[in-house]
């Protein structure tokens, strides 16, 4: 995955340029750039984290996947229950 340089840290951008991690420097030639990793998160006690909007949006969506299956097992057990008394 393709990282926008101007968010990292130096020492990150030199160890990528190394050929260190799993990601690679975007340049001018990335195609698909607006997918790359644009963000940066450094809190302390987890580790540093990149990442994209296509990450926001996947997690997002496997939010609401989970909590849609959830729901409506949640609704089917109501029903079951119900139908038992």
């Amino acid at each position: 995955m393709p990282v926008d340089p101007s968010f990292l840290p130096e020492t990150i951008r030199v160890a990528l340029l190394a050929g260190q991690g799993t990601h690679g420097l975007m340049t001018s030639t990335t195609h698909l750039s607006f997918l790359a990793d644009r963000f940066y998160l450094d809190i302390p006690g987890l580790q540093k984290q990149v990442f994209s909007v296509g990450d926001i949006v996947i997690d997002i969506g496997c939010f609401f996947l989970v909590y849609k299956t959830m729901r409506n097992r949640d609704n089917i057990a109501i029903e079951v229950k119900g139908s038992e008394v």
